[in-house]
This record gives C-alpha cells, structure tokens and sequence, in this order.
C-alpha cells in the first residue's frame, strides 16, 4: 500500500486557519472568555436536552425559535453550540445568524466536549432529584420543565447529567 503525500497550498493552509480561528472556540477558551463576560452563549439544542444539562449561564434557542433572535447580541460575540464535533446545528445557526448581522463563534466539540472535559455544567436539580416537596418559589419539584422558574438551576462541578 503506497501512501500519497499532496503538497498544500501554504497561503491556502494559513487563510483556512486563520479562518477557523477567528470563528471557532474550545472549552478552555470559551470559560476563560465567559469569566470575563466577553461573549453570549447560545445552546442550539433542543428544548429538553438544554433542561438536562448545559453549560451555565447558556441561552437556550432551539431551531424552530431562530426566527426570533431571542436573546442573541449585537454587541459581542454570540458562541453557538450544538450536541458534538459531529453535528452541523450549531453551524448552520452561525450562517443564519450572522446573515442577520450577529456576531458568531461556534464552540468546538459542543455540549459532548464540554462536558466531557469536566467543565461547570447547569441542570435543573429538580428534574434529576426529588429534593424537596416545593421550590423556593412556590412552585411543585418537577414543574421546572413546564414552567419559566430557573430558581431549580443549580451548578455541578464536573458532573455528567
């Protein structure tokens, strides 16, 4: 079996990075512009995969609420993410997106790789655990997911949901 080598184009290879750079994010870079409030950030997900677990302080807008551009900014960049590396939702929000003028990013690896490198996810405590009979604001444990209290969101170090 003979291998064949092609010789890339240097210019091409540096305007493709450069590219991939100025669009795209990991973990590690997104915590660090999260804690310095320089960026939004905008789970793609469905609905009830966002209520299972996402990375704190994420906005939830899934695909049939894109028309809306609700809580999407104009003035910083908005890091989008999807379910992994392999799905093409988070992309496909950024072209949408920034067709309407929103500043994008795409966080490389999404939910899966955040998660699975032990960053600070949020989930909603009371649709994983019977805690207690009520919220603190009055609401039944396990309505979380029909309602708008995000009093139930509680943060887990390192913790799979």
């Amino acid at each position: 079996m003979t291998t064949i080598t092609t010789m890339h184009d240097s210019a091409k290879a540096k305007a493709y990075f450069e590219g991939k750079l100025a669009f795209t994010t990991g973990p590690v870079d997104l915590k660090r512009m999260m804690k310095a409030n320089e960026v939004n950030v905008i789970d793609v997900r469905a609905s009830e995969d966002f209520a299972e677990g996402h990375i704190s302080g994420a906005i939830n807008l899934p695909q049939d609420q894109w028309p809306t551009f609700e809580g999407l900014c104009k003035d910083k960049p908005n890091v989008l993410y999807c379910y992994s590396h392999v799905d093409h939702l988070a992309a496909t929000a950024a072209v949408a997106f920034a067709a309407q003028g929103f500043p994008v990013m795409v966080l490389e690896g999404g939910w899966r790789w955040w998660k699975e490198n032990g960053f600070v996810a949020a989930s909603r405590e009371c649709h994983n655990r019977r805690l207690r009979e009520t919220c603190i604001c009055g609401l039944t444990v396990g309505s979380c997911l029909t309602s708008n209290c995000y009093s139930h969101l509680v943060f887990l170090e390192g913790a799979a949901t």
